[in-house]
C-alpha cells in the first residue's frame, strides 16, 4: 500500500458478503492467485465459499473477472469456453455503454 502523503491513494480491498443463485458467497480481491489466475471460484456446495479476484486487475479486466466467476457461482457446470467467451463479450457491451467500478475505473 502507498501512503496518501506520496500522492498516491490507499487501495480498499474488497471483502465482502454477496449473494448468487440464492447461496452466500464471500468476494474477496487477494494480492495473489495460484497458476496465474486471474480469479477463481469454490464449488458451490463448498462450506464458506469464496470467489477471489486479483487485486491489481482494473477497468474492463475488472468487470470480465468478475462476471466470468459470477457466471461459475450461478451455474458451475457450465463449460469453460462459454463462460470466457460469455464474460468477455457481457464484459465488453456493459464498458462500452459506460459501465465503471467507482474504485477502479480505467
Amino acid at each position: 500500500y502507498m501512503s496518501e502523503s506520496k500522492g498516491l491513494r490507499k487501495k480498499n480491498l474488497i471483502d465482502r458478503t454477496i449473494r448468487l443463485g440464492n447461496k452466500r458467497w464471500r468476494l474477496r480481491e487477494v494480492d495473489a492467485l495460484p497458476e496465474k489466475r486471474r480469479g477463481d471460484c469454490d464449488d458451490p456446495q463448498t462450506p464458506r465459499k469464496q470467489i477471489r479476484l486479483l487485486a491489481s486487475l482494473q477497468g474492463r479486466d475488472r468487470l470480465e473477472i468478475l462476471l466470468h466467476e459470477f457466471f461459475h457461482a450461478l451455474a458451475w457446470d457450465l463449460d469453460e469456453s462459454w463462460v470466457e467467451v460469455s464474460a468477455r463479450d457481457v464484459a465488453k457491451i456493459l464498458y462500452d455503454l459506460g459501465y465503471r467500478d467507482h474504485d477502479n475505473s480505467t
